[in-house]
């Protein structure tokens, strides 16, 4: 059974049979196989790759709890921790160098506890989270990752330190 794409806001569901292929060579490893479903969903899957691809844009663009919620709303019934974990395993977010940056402040807790994000501003993702907003952080961060070339921060002097 494969989730897709909603009709009309309806949820739907294929129920789909493949073959089961038994090997007749006595020196073969696997003795049953399966037919795949290539260009329609991974091994294993319960969601068709364009549901998948759908659910990994809205996790980027909204997150967990948001996404989850905007998900129900399209047909497309989901946990906020699928999300996540789509947007985790999304191929590609950590293979590619980050040439352009930004670099800003969050907050962990409302005026106790801050930390650093950094967005790969060409791609639009996160691509990491530090856990204070110090300088030395953001340096052995930067040293880290050599293929910068633009850093985008706000006027504070903690990134300009870094940076510079």
């Amino acid at each position: 059974m494969l989730a897709n794409l909603p009709w009309g806001g309806v949820p739907v569901r294929f129920y789909i049979r493949v073959r089961k292929l038994y090997c007749d060579n006595s020196n073969c490893p696997r003795k049953i196989f399966a037919e795949r479903l290539e260009g329609v969903a991974q091994r294993y899957a319960r969601r068709t790759n364009r549901q998948r691809g759908a659910l990994e844009d809205i996790g980027f663009v909204l997150g967990g709890e948001a996404g989850a919620r905007l998900a129900v709303g399209l047909g497309l019934p989901t946990s906020p921790d699928t999300l996540l974990r789509f947007t985790k395993q999304a191929t590609g977010v950590r293979d590619e160098p980050v040439r352009v940056l930004g670099i800003d402040d969050w907050c962990w807790k409302r005026r106790l506890r801050y930390g650093t994000i950094l967005v790969d501003l060409e791609r639009h993702r996160v691509v990491d989270l530090l856990p204070d907003r110090e300088v030395e952080s953001v340096v052995d961060w930067l040293k880290a990752h050599p293929d910068i070339e633009i850093i985008v921060r706000d006027h504070g002097d903690t990134y300009t330190q870094a940076a510079g």
